[in-house]
Parts: C-alpha cells; structure tokens; sequence
C-alpha cells in the first residue's frame, strides 16, 4: 500500500513521521489560528526538530465519508517535489493514524476501500498456530517454513 506516515493524536494536535524515498521528517500538524474563509486549511503540518524554526510543509483539511467517520486531506509541499504530495489520514483500529499518499486521479473511492482494509487488524492474527504456517506457504509460496 501507499503508507508514509503514522501519527498519534493528542487533543487537537497530531505528531509522527512521514517517510518518503526523498525525505523523512518528523512532523506535527496542528490547527490553524487565522481561517479566514470556509475553504482554508484546518491544521498547518510543520516540520520538528529543526530548532527553533519550525517549517511549514504543508495543510490539511478535515474530512468525513459517507458513513460519517472523520479523516484529514494532506497537502504536502517542498522545493524539492515536482508537484505536492496529496495524502489522506485515517485513523486505524489501533488508534495511530495512518498517512496514505495518492495521485489524485478517479473518483478515489476503490482507493478508499483499500486504506480501510488495510487499516483493519490482519486477519492472520486470529488464526490458530497449527493453521498459521499453512498460511503464510499461501501467501508467500517462495518461503520455507
């Protein structure tokens, strides 16, 4: 999957990691004080441990689907990206939340249901021990257990 990011969440800020193949950094996305408008962004994601200086890398925007579960778009920026990087948070069964990076192109809606699979425990998890090697040989032919 397109995963490049984990954060926690505390009270209305969120702090982690995104990782991409051009950078890692560790960042904070926090509300926004001065919206002026409906359409500006929610939260204002920095760059941290940078000092005292603290680099704005882009925005987000807060979110719900059609089943009313909230979730952040992410517009990450830098001199260095060609384009900006459009990703979306989800917040998973373990409580961390997930940063998922996309093109942006289609309606996004199978994208979607695959963040949300992913997010779900692997079902792995709840097999017995005596079933688990029969399935890791499915899943991975090339090992040997």
């Amino acid at each position: 999957m397109k995963k490049i990011g984990c954060f926690r969440q505390d009270g209305e800020n969120f702090s982690g990691n995104i990782t991409t193949l051009q950078f890692s950094v560790q960042a904070r996305l926090t509300p926004a004080l001065h919206k002026r408008v409906a359409s500006d962004a929610d939260y204002i994601l920095t760059q941290t441990k940078t000092g005292f200086y603290a680099p704005e890398i882009g925005s987000a925007w807060k979110r719900a689907n059609a089943d009313g579960v909230a979730y952040l778009t992410v517009e990450i920026d830098d001199p260095t990206c060609r384009h900006p990087i459009a990703a979306t948070l989800w917040q998973a069964e373990d409580g961390l939340w997930y940063l998922f990076w996309n093109r942006g192109s289609g309606s996004g809606d199978a994208e979607k249901l695959l963040i949300q699979e992913e997010l779900k425990p692997p079902m792995a998890w709840h097999r017995a021990p005596q079933k688990m090697t029969a399935y890791l040989q499915e899943l991975f032919p090339q090992l040997v257990l």
